[in-house]
């Protein structure tokens, strides 16, 4: 027999949820949203003034595509979660954030690697430079 006290944790559990999954929902939508604009800017990205677009930002632009896309996924499996209480989903969830650190760990080392490798084609460059100043220089000495 329904009593009036259950009545109110009903109400209570109804309102604890719904401000609950409407923010996330409203977060859901702007996260796709933004995912899409970032999609569509990629592809009108041409280059800057090198004629090449920056490795930094490609490297970053991937893997916070895929890193998005995962958290995403596992939204979407806590809010099954949530709902069903589906301890499949659970585990799922913990999975997906497992897997998010992990790309975003390796876009970091990425990142790194990127730039001991543009640290070490300018240091080659500058030698290269001083090189040709060290041979032209006593050639441009007699010009003048």
């Amino acid at each position: 027999m329904p009593t009036r006290e259950n009545d109110s944790y009903f109400v209570l559990g109804t309102a604890s949820t719904l401000a609950t999954a409407i923010p996330a929902l409203l977060i859901f939508a702007l996260d796709v949203y933004l995912l899409s604009a970032f999609i569509k800017f990629m592809k009108t990205t041409s280059t800057h003034e090198s004629g090449q677009v920056d490795k930094k930002f490609l490297i970053i632009s991937q893997y916070g595509s895929v890193a998005i896309v995962i958290w995403l996924t596992g939204f979407i499996l806590f809010a099954a979660d949530t709902f069903a209480t589906c301890f499949t989903c659970f585990v799922l969830v913990l999975g997906m954030f497992d897997m998010l650190f992990l790309v975003l760990f390796i876009m970091k080392i990425q990142l790194y690697r990127e730039e001991r490798r543009k640290e070490a084609s300018d240091a080659l460059r500058i030698t290269l430079v001083a090189e040709m100043v060290k041979q032209y220089d006593p050639l441009l000495k007699h010009v003048s």
